[in-house]
Order: structure tokens, then C-alpha cells, then sequence
């Protein structure tokens, strides 16, 4: 776009200055001079202009690629750390071992420090389904062995200190395992509302409409939101949950 912006105006001055000499006692050599002059002026913006989408094109591929770099790594660093935690046993318990806590922890800090380089919109975007993939592992498989994990399993042999899993270790993997309200939710982002009210749970799932009748807030928003909330769905409403009688 710039490009053809600079060859039209270049274009346009040169004719403007051919009509000049034309209509005028200006020589030759000046009109040649003044072409000269406009000729260098037009190649030295087009040059910056080159120069710039070039540069802005190498800086967002090198990001890119950065980015991408960043990713695989966190994403590595990650399921090494799942790996290293049971063992390469998928939902075993984690040996009590204080070597083995430390070194997934370490890995976990690992992966939400190489987080803060992942820039790229779309590589976010995948991290964020990994993220949440992975700390669902980590608390399923803590909440299943939750009985198991008591104070002997972490003290270890009271007689020897190095046996006894650190606090350090515990801190960091619990706080991957849960959940953080500052952390963005595209559940959030969710008219729920809106689904229901345009059907989006058949007729034929009985206990599931059921359930949403348990919330008589819920079933008055996706009525309303139907437009169906007349006398006749008011009607409805009375016949259906008598109990909403004295919420509407």
C-alpha cells in the first residue's frame, strides 16, 4: 500500500514537471535537474520504506519463533514433571521421596517462569488448554491419594532429616494443583442463559431439566429470555413449581 503510494505521487511529480517545462522557458537541464532531484527524494523514501516493513516483518517471525521456543519448553517441563511424579505410572501414588518432590517442584517453577516468555496470542492460547489440562492431572491425582499422604509418608524416617520431604516441595505442587480466582476462566465469558434458553439440553434429558428446576432463578432468567414469560408461562411456572408462587 505504502509502496504504491510513493510510485503514484513519484509518477505525479514527474508529469507535473514535464507540464511545467512544457508551458514555461525552463531549459531542459533544469526540467532533467529537477527530475534528478525528485528521482533521489522518492528512492530514499521507498528505500525506508522497504527498510521498515522488512525490519517489522524479521522482528515478528523472530518473536514468533521465540514464542514458539518457549512453548515446547514450558509444555516439556511440565509433563516431565507429571512423569518424574508418578514414575512414569499414570495415577500412581508419588514415591516419599524428598529427591523426587524436590525435582518436581523445581520443574513446576521452571514452567511457570518460562511461561512469562510465551508472547504470542495463539501459543497462549494453546498454553492455556495445556495449563489446564495439566493441573486437573495433578489435583485428580492428589485427591485420589489424599488418605495416603499423611504425616508419615512425608517425615519419612525420623531418625534421618534428608528423608523428610521439604515444605517447599509440598508448597509448590499443591498451588499448581489448585485453582487461583486471578486466574482467567472462559467459563466466564459463558451466556449460559442464552444456551439454555435456545435449547441447548434436549427435552429428552428429563434429569437434567430436573435439575435446572432446582433453580427457580435460573428457570424464571431462561423463560424470560424465551419470551415466554405471559400469563400462559406464568400459568406454567404456578402449575409446574409451585414453590415459585412467592418469588415471582
Amino acid at each position: 500500500m505504502i509502496l504504491g503510494l510513493i510510485i503514484g505521487i513519484f509518477l505525479s511529480l514527474i508529469l507535473f514537471t514535464i507540464a511545467v517545462g512544457i508551458s514555461s522557458d525552463i531549459s531542459v537541464l533544469q526540467i532533467a535537474q529537477t527530475m534528478g532531484s525528485i528521482v533521489i527524494a522518492i528512492s530514499s523514501l521507498l528505500a525506508l520504506s522497504l527498510y521498515r516493513q522488512a525490519s517489522k516483518k524479521h522482528k515478528a517471525q523472530y518473536n514468533d519463533k521465540a514464542s514458539l521456543g518457549h512453548l515446547k519448553q514450558a509444555l516439556q517441563s511440565i509433563e516431565n514433571a507429571y512423569s518424574i511424579f508418578t514414575s512414569n505410572k499414570v495415577g500412581s501414588l508419588p514415591r516419599s521421596h524428598p529427591l523426587l518432590w524436590k525435582t518436581t517442584a523445581r520443574l513446576i517453577i521452571r514452567y511457570e517462569r518460562t511461561k512469562k516468555y510465551i508472547t504470542v496470542t495463539r501459543h497462549r492460547q494453546i498454553l492455556q488448554e495445556h495449563d489446564e489440562y495439566w493441573r486437573e492431572q495433578f489435583y485428580e491425582l492428589l485427591t485420589f491419594h489424599r488418605g495416603s499422604l499423611n504425616v508419615n509418608y512425608f517425615a519419612g524416617d525420623i531418625n534421618e532429616s534428608h528423608s523428610k520431604i521439604t515444605p517447599k516441595s509440598i508448597a509448590v505442587i499443591f498451588d499448581f494443583s489448585s485453582w487461583h480466582d486471578d486466574k482467567f476462566d472462559v467459563l466466564k465469558e459463558v451466556d449460559n442463559i442464552r444456551l439454555l434458553a435456545n435449547g441447548a439440553v434436549d427435552e429428552r434429558y428429563v434429569g437434567v431439566k430436573r435439575y435446572f428446576e432446582l433453580d427457580q432463578d435460573l428457570m424464571i432468567k431462561v423463560l424470560r429470555r424465551k419470551n415466554r414469560v405471559t400469563k400462559g408461562g406464568i400459568l406454567f411456572l404456578y402449575l409446574t413449581m409451585p414453590s415459585m408462587l412467592n418469588i415471582i
